[in-house]
């Protein structure tokens, strides 16, 4: 599944997998500083408290959790979406980056940054199906989620280039919110 998609998007100009790269890593910057701390401390506290039975308290705590790092991530959406040429140019535009390559990441992080959100819920509901142990459930419903996001790869790089592949992930995230 993750050969997939670059091997679709390879098929285009030259540096466009590059540029999906240097787009990829400035938009997990906000998953590796708060979404997958919050993750792991929440997986502890929900694992302790579905030992106790404590289902109410489950909610609460990821209810909580979930709306304060919202709080914290949406920003980042914002930042990417809005100001997103700024951004690839302050951090790579050096060398033989130019401003060629600026545009296609920038493209690309404007897009990818559209999935932020989703990314926090995916994360949460993942350490709720852990801490339940729903591994069955997780696992079929993960099968069906991912079957549908090759399947929208491919739809959405045929009809939208190569950044269709950012906006399928962000739908992708989406749907998959709604299905977990």
């Amino acid at each position: 599944g993750s050969f997939f998609p670059i091997y679709l998007i390879s098929g285009f100009s030259s540096g466009v997998v590059t540029s999906l790269n240097y787009a990829q890593r400035l938009n997990q910057i906000p998953e590796q500083l708060v979404i997958s701390q919050m993750s792991s401390v929440l997986g502890i506290k929900l694992n302790e408290l579905n030992a106790k039975k404590q289902y109410h308290e489950i909610n609460r705590i990821l209810l909580e959790v979930t709306s304060s790092t919202l709080f914290i991530i949406v920003p980042f959406t914002f930042l990417f979406l809005l100001y997103s040429d700024k951004l690839v140019e302050i951090v790579y535009l050096r060398g033989s980056f130019d401003i060629r390559s600026v545009k296609s990441t920038a493209l690309f992080l404007k897009y990818l940054g559209l999935s932020i959100p989703f990314i926090v819920l995916n994360a949460f509901y993942s350490r709720v199906f852990i801490a339940l142990q729903k591994m069955k459930l997780a696992f079929y419903s993960g099968l069906v989620v991912n079957i549908l996001f090759l399947f929208m790869i491919y739809l959405f790089v045929k009809f939208f280039g190569a950044v269709g592949y950012p906006i399928a992930i962000a739908t992708y995230l989406g749907f998959s919110v709604l299905i977990f």
